[in-house]
């Protein structure tokens, strides 16, 4: 968008007010990141500073936000740059060059900068590491927690004795991690005085209290139950329904949200019954069941009413005490944590953010005044630590104001939905009345939807949010019909809707056949923005977006059964998927021969499939422990195949438990994998390809846990929690998002992007009653259930919970309704041209939905689709003009799978491997090879993972190969060069890499403090500390700054350690990428460290046995450019020798990058074909003088 093009409102927040403090509030799609860029820019051409690109400070809280920003600054520069000249132009392009020292990026990120660059007065090693991994942190923790509860029991008058005498140790234990991992918004010592507990407690109820019969007086649900139930008629003033009706209007003239007599309105109306009524007196059939269940609602949400007005009782002094306990042991537990990070220089995420506040609020902080303006991009997701700290980095505490000028604030109340993730909307909103009324801007033109769509919008939303503003449109296209459908799956004949469950499935079948529908009969709902034309809708135009993934897979089938090719976008429950389980359980018994439930998990599970028969004929005739038992025995009773597969699956475990201690935990699970074909018959299963990839998540997960040396217990006790926490981990993706396929993802994840088509299914679901029983709210502060109740059913008797933890729970519960309104709007609002909606046609006796609080009775209540639906209606009418939803309830027809082929039933009614076998002999021509059981796997998902070192390592020589990577031969390498060297060369080596990867251009730190960092990303005791190494380390690093490209790196753009994987074919090669970088002559490079000692003369001949490998780092590096930096390309790939301090380059071409790729294709088919013959030649040439497997080559290779 160019300045000429921008709206009043984007100009005076980006151009106009640019010295004046502001909050922005922006409807979706209506241009608030080119308005942060925008502003962003301004302020640099009206910097009078030295350095104006270190005076502005852009905020955001994810890295794809970042880039974003990062990515619109540099091209509204660019913008200015193309139109300027002379000295104005050249300091708009030095400006660009510099963006990446620019401070726009993730406020964790801003934090970690700033430690770093103050180290010393945030009391912290300079070195310090950040634990991003959710899994260490959550073990570290887990410890730290059993640590603080196990010491505190062993002292007399222990707060963790008392605890235990009313909860259980895992429900303390839980407790107490979860107020660690929120330690900084809600700190334990806030919480040690259980007076100041009950004080807030009571000043809550009365504040939430007036809000909870605010909300009911103003809910659009309430207002239209009451307003249906006013417009029935009865003929008999003296029916007895009809005198309940009466009764109940009588005490709402009556209720005042602030009057006297509330309570007592309250009682009488949660206790009405309603009953008797004829439906000939009301007018139609149903009626008298329809007022009753109106009147059973009201009646209800009056119940929820009665117990604001009760008094706080016994349990709650209980329960503040108890709260005052959990936080001494909480600060306990805390600082034990704290311990275990320093002794390892770590800081989590939090510790980045808690440091940072206390750096700056100290009387000597060296950050006072150097920030002109800060730039907070999405503060709808902000929590209360979080805008303190904003405060505290702009000089303001709690009581000041913030100063004018200094504070641009962008962010939208209507779609703040991270509240399960802490987010404070209430927060944010105080923070902008705090700039006052005279500097907030709003902007309310919509550039992503066309006004069909904006008027829906509005139309739906305007009575259900707080304070909603209306959205207009600035596309002027007009869709050829109506772009809004609402469909209700009525289920079929065969699958009636009767139960969520049936209505779930409805749903599904009617999403995936009007996707199919759409699809194939070209329908033209999508505005081609480049040939200004509506044209037919492709799969990759749809997405279709779930509240939550709970229900996906029933999506997943059914657009599988409509051959409609989707791919899920980070899809969780990882830890709740079968394959995980299963896998788990082997490795638990193999670990532990007497873990009876594991080794019974085992057999019964895919990879063994014993079935229930034959564990209790296990059960009955052997005796537990069961391993020992059943090693070369045969229980009585199994039959001949039963006894085979336990037979094979004893056996095996028996032989991997042998070897478990000399194998890496990856390594055993490859093992078990290869040896029971388990992946195989994943993939031989419907929709098998997520399951298959889940294996190979736990793999990767298992080689990291390798890598740090964790032992097999450990790992299985971290993964067994995990499943327990129920922790929120992606499944593996099963096809690439840059297909033609339907998209599924969560709301959550759609934030920020928008799509053509946007289906929203599973509109019967509802907002989750809050169940936790330590909960902490802004205005609550905590409170506690302090007794293990079930709190998974239905809350019908609150008399033995503390009033304090049922009414913090309705707060949440209202806060969460609220909240899953936004939802549904920040869903609405994806969609560019059309927009789907599919609820379930699934009723009460009284003809209402029985999903009450969903989104379909949000929009019932709204558009009344019952009423539409029953008078067979095709369209609603909604908005500001000739604008109709179509309504339709659907009868979907069944799917029918394609029809099996002689095989598929054959394998479909084989009773058993060798009734298989024999049906498949039967069938088989003598003159043909025999047919495969199952057919060929999909492409990729049998594709070998190899590093791209390796590849190089193959086409430098297979046997040398064979030696490194296939056999991984025990040879010793020679010692690192130098007197006092502790280290062999290879040792030395991957050390000085790593110094390389943490090393700081901008601020380098010195040669020891390197290697002892790096020695503790490696996992290395201090006691390996090698003085020769870092004296190298120091002189390469001097020589390096001597070095041409040490400025170029420092002064340009560059992104280090860059993960890539890329397809040969046959092999999937992976990679690192040391650093890529964009010099100030605008060429983007790469560049690889290697620590060969060879001298400077001899660098150019050296480096050739790397061009394999460079080439193919360029490759993955123009992708990378190509992704973030669209229009750059790569000109060089350079190595960089680290002892005699030399580079040589390679010019790289798009012809030479394509050219490897295909190299690389052969290469890889050669690799696979010397596997299967085992096959491995020597390398003919004069390299084997340097290799450390030259003494092996003489001996017979193994295998």
């Amino acid at each position: 968008m160019s300045d000429a093009r921008m709206t009043p409102s984007q100009r005076a927040a980006a151009v106009d007010r640019v010295a004046t403090s502001i909050a922005l509030r922006s409807g979706a799609g209506c241009g608030k990141t080119f308005v942060l860029a925008r502003r962003f820019a301004e302020l640099l051409r009206t910097s009078q500073g030295d350095d104006p690109l270190r005076d502005l400070v852009a905020l955001t809280f994810t890295d794809k936000a970042a880039l974003e920003m990062l990515a619109r600054v540099r091209k509204t520069l660019a913008d200015f740059a193309a139109g300027a000249s002379g000295e104005e132009r050249k300091t708009l392009l030095n400006w660009i060059a510099s963006l990446s020292e620019a401070r726009i990026s993730t406020i964790h990120a801003f934090c970690s900068g700033l430690l770093r660059a103050h180290a010393v007065e945030a009391g912290l090693d300079p070195g310090f590491a950040v634990c991003a991994d959710k899994l260490v942190v959550s073990s570290m923790m887990s410890d730290a927690v059993e640590q603080a509860i196990l010491e505190s029991v062993s002292r007399p008058n222990s707060p963790a004795a008392d605890l235990l005498a009313t909860l259980t140790f895992d429900r303390l234990h839980q407790h107490i991690t979860k107020l660690m991992m929120m330690r900084n918004n809600c700190p334990p010592q806030s919480y040690s005085d259980a007076d100041l507990i009950r004080k807030q407690w009571s000043a809550a109820r009365i504040e939430c209290q007036a809000k909870a019969w605010k909300a009911l007086a103003h809910d659009p649900l309430f207002k239209a139950q009451i307003n249906r139930l006013s417009s029935a008629v009865c003929d008999d003033p003296h029916d007895k329904l009809a005198a309940t009706r009466a009764r109940i209007f009588e005490l709402l003239a009556d209720v005042d949200e602030h009057g006297p007599r509330r309570q007592g309105i309250a009682t009488e109306l949660a206790g009405l019954h309603a009953t008797g009524g004829s439906d000939k007196k009301w007018g139609y059939k149903g009626a008298t069941a329809e007022v009753r269940g109106l009147i059973k609602t009201i009646r209800d949400r009056f119940k929820d009413m009665v117990c604001w007005e009760q008094d706080f009782n016994k349990l709650d002094e209980t329960s503040a005490n108890a709260l005052s306990q959990l936080s001494v042991l909480t600060a306990e537990a805390i600082e034990i944590y704290a311990r275990q990070k320093r002794s390892q220089g770590l800081l989590d995420f939090e510790d980045l953010l808690a440091h940072t506040r206390r750096l700056i609020e100290k009387s000597d902080s060296p950050l006072g005044g150097q920030i002109r303006q800060l730039l907070v991009d999405e503060a709808q997701d902000t929590n209360a630590f979080h805008i303190a700290l904003l405060r505290s980095l702009l000089g303001a505490d709690d009581k000041s104001n913030i100063a004018e000028g200094k504070l641009f604030v962008v962010g939208d109340v209507k779609q703040s939905i991270y509240r399960f993730q802490g987010a404070q909307v209430e927060e944010f909103e105080a923070l902008c009345r705090s700039l006052g009324p005279q500097n907030q801007e709003s902007l309310d033109l919509s550039f992503r939807t066309h006004r069909g769509g904006v008027e829906f919008v509005n139309h739906l939303f305007a009575p259900l949010l707080d304070d909603y503003a209306p959205m207009q449109a600035h596309r002027s296209e007009t869709p050829p019909g109506p772009s809004v459908e609402i469909l209700l799956a009525a289920g079929s004949d065969e699958s009636p809707v009767y139960n969520a469950e049936t209505a779930l499935a409805a749903q599904a079948t009617v999403t995936a056949q009007r996707i199919a529908k759409m699809v194939a009969d070209g329908e033209r709902v999508v505005w081609d923005r480049s040939l200004e034309k509506w044209r037919p809708a492709k799969y990759s135009d749809i997405a279709i977006l779930f509240s939550r993934m709970t229900n996906s897979l029933v999506f997943e089938r059914q657009l599988e059964l409509s051959n409609v090719p989707y791919y899920v976008v980070g899809g969780t429950g990882f830890f709740k998927q079968q394959e995980v389980y299963d896998v788990l359980n082997v490795l638990s018994a193999i670990d532990n021969p007497y873990n009876d439930i594991a080794l019974m998990g085992s057999l019964r599970g895919a990879m063994f499939g014993l079935d229930d028969n034959a564990l209790l004929h296990i059960a009955t005739t052997t005796s537990p422990p069961y391993f020992p038992a059943l090693l070369g025995s045969r229980p009585r009773g199994l039959d001949d195949e039963q006894a085979q597969r336990l037979s094979f699956a004893m056996n095996l475990l028996e032989s991997l438990r042998a070897c478990k201690d000399a194998m890496r935990i990856d390594e055993l699970i490859e093992r078990i994998l290869e040896r029971t074909g388990y992946e195989t018959m994943l993939l031989s299963r419907f929709h098998g390809k997520r399951p298959a990839g889940n294996v190979r998540r736990l793999v990767e997960l298992a080689r990291a846990a390798g890598e740090a040396r964790m032992p097999l217990a450990h790992f299985i006790a971290q993964m067994t929690q995990q499943v327990i926490d129920q922790q929120r981990f992606e499944q593996a993706a099963v096809s690439s998002e840059a297909d033609n396929v339907v998209r599924l993802m969560t709301i959550h994840k759609a934030k920020g992007l928008e799509f053509p088509v946007v289906f929203m299914s599973d509109l019967n679901t509802k907002p989750q009653s809050c169940k936790d029983q330590l909960l902490h709210r802004s205005d609550w502060g905590l409170t506690l259930q302090i007794a293990d109740i079930d709190d998974e059913q239905d809350d019908k008797d609150d008399s033995d919970r503390p009033l304090s933890c049922t009414l913090s729970r309705k707060s949440e519960n209202l806060d969460a309704e609220n909240e899953y309104r936004r939802l549904l709007y920040v869903g609405a609002t994806r969609h560019e041209d059309m927009l789907v909606l599919v609820g379930g046609d699934w009723r009460r006796k009284d003809g209402a939905f029985r999903s009450g609080g969903s989104w379909l009775d949000l929009l019932d209540c709204r558009l009344n689709i019952r009423d539409a639906i029953d008078r067979g209606d095709v369209h609603i009418d909604y908005g500001q003009g000739p604008f109709k939803a179509v309504v339709q309830r659907i009868r979907p027809t069944p799917a029918k799978p394609a029809p099996a082929s002689g095989n598929l039933k054959l394998l479909n009614s084989a009773r058993s491997a060798g009734e298989l076998a024999a049906g498949i002999s039967s069938l088989a021509d003598v003159n043909l090879a025999p047919p495969p059981m199952l057919g060929p796997l999909a492409p990729g998902l049998h594709k070998r993972r190899i590093g791209v070192t390796a590849l190089g390592d193959f086409e430098l020589c297979p046997m040398l190969y064979r030696w490194r990577h296939e056999l991984r031969a025990p040879v010793q390498s020679p010692q690192s060069p130098g007197t006092g060297g502790k280290f062999e060369a290879a040792t030395a080596g991957t050390v000085l890499h790593m110094c390389m990867q943490l090393l700081d251009f901008a601020s380098p730190q010195s040669a020891d403090a390197l290697v002892a960092r790096a020695m503790n990303e490696l996992n290395m005791t201090a006691q390996d500390a090698d003085e020769r190494l870092v004296a190298d380390l120091d002189s390469m690093i001097a020589a390096f700054k001597g070095h041409p490209l040490w400025n170029s790196i420092r002064d340009g753009q560059r992104a280090a350690e860059l993960d890539f994987m890329l397809d040969a074919g046959t092999l999937e090669l992976t990679g690192k990428i040391d650093l890529l970088f964009c010099g100030p002559d605008g060429n983007w490079r790469v560049l690889d460290y290697k620590s060969d000692r060879v001298s400077a003369a001899d660098a150019p001949q050296a480096a050739q046995r790397y061009l394999t490998q460079l080439t193919l780092y360029s490759l993955a590096a123009q992708r990378y450019l190509d992704r973030f930096h669209p229009g750059q390309a790569l000109t060089e790939a350079l190595v960089y020798f680290l002892r005699p301090g030399v580079d040589v380059a390679f010019a790289m071409s798009p012809r030479q990058l394509q050219s490897a790729m295909e190299c690389a294709g052969v290469t890889a088919m050669n690799l696979i074909n010397a596997g299967l013959l085992n096959q491995w030649p020597k390398a003919e040439g004069g390299g084997c003088g340097r290799c450390i497997y030259r003494p092996l080559c003489n001996r017979r290779l193994p295998g």
